[in-house]
């Protein structure tokens, strides 16, 4: 059986008054090793079900390293319909391509 755990906690505003959130995930090589699911494949579902969960108002990035790194967005951006879809196709597409983390 699998067991899901979804941790709720209460996080401070920033001095805007808005909350950020950046999303720092491993697209390393070894992402890729997994007996069943590869760790990026759980991990694209649960940036998946992270990014539809996020509060209105707030601001967000996801940067994917391995021996470099990239972000999504130049700086984190609003969070609205149309970033959702955005960020979304990306994660759809991330994969353990980004060399090892030396």
């Amino acid at each position: 059986d699998l067991l899901t755990i979804i941790p709720e906690f209460e996080a401070e505003p920033s001095a805007s008054g808005n909350m950020e959130f950046v999303f720092l995930i491993d697209r390393s090589g070894s992402m890729g090793f997994g007996g069943g699911a590869r760790p990026i494949d759980q991990c694209r579902d649960a940036l998946q079900l992270f990014l539809r969960s996020l509060p209105e108002g707030c601001t967000f990035n996801i940067i994917g390293f391995g021996s470099v790194y990239e972000k999504l967005f130049p700086e984190s951006r609003a969070y609205d319909a149309t970033s959702l879809e955005v960020a979304a196709k990306y994660v759809a597409n991330l994969d353990c391509n980004m060399g090892g983390t030396e």
